[in-house]
């Protein structure tokens, strides 16, 4: 019971890791959302895109976890086409401009590496070994 409780813990660490970070993100650049935001009643600052950095968090997480079990066939499908696909349909809702979306990305990977990084260090395990 306790892999499956550290690893929900792995999973919240590394998606709220993501979303405070695109929180204070939006509040230090505060760059406006692209103005068919507006219609949409989004009003807070665009970049980076929180939606875009929590999925990507995620799908970091489940990288990390089959790359180390030589499961590359599934990577595609499983990490790359759905971290591209919310940005760009957030990119085609209106609701944010490409550098948001990257913004996004990079927010998400920094994220999930970040809290892999100090679980590894705090447990004496390779980054590997987290996730095993």
């Amino acid at each position: 019971h306790w892999e499956r409780a550290g690893m929900l813990w792995l999973v919240l660490g590394c998606v709220a890791l993501a979303e405070a970070t695109s929180l204070v993100l939006k509040q230090v650049v505060d760059r406006a959302r692209p103005p068919g935001a507006v219609l949409q009643g989004l009003l807070d600052p665009g970049f980076p895109s929180g939606h875009t950095a929590r999925v990507t968090a995620l799908l970091v997480l489940v990288l990390a976890w089959w790359v180390p079990r030589g499961r590359w066939a599934t990577i595609g499908a499983i990490v790359v086409i759905p971290a591209l696909a919310v940005g760009v349909a957030r990119m085609i809702v209106g609701a944010h401009y490409p550098s948001d979306v990257v913004g996004g990305w990079l927010v998400g990977i920094g994220a999930t590496s970040l809290v892999l990084l100090a679980v590894g260090r705090l447990g004496g395990r390779s980054i590997p070994e987290v996730v095993r």
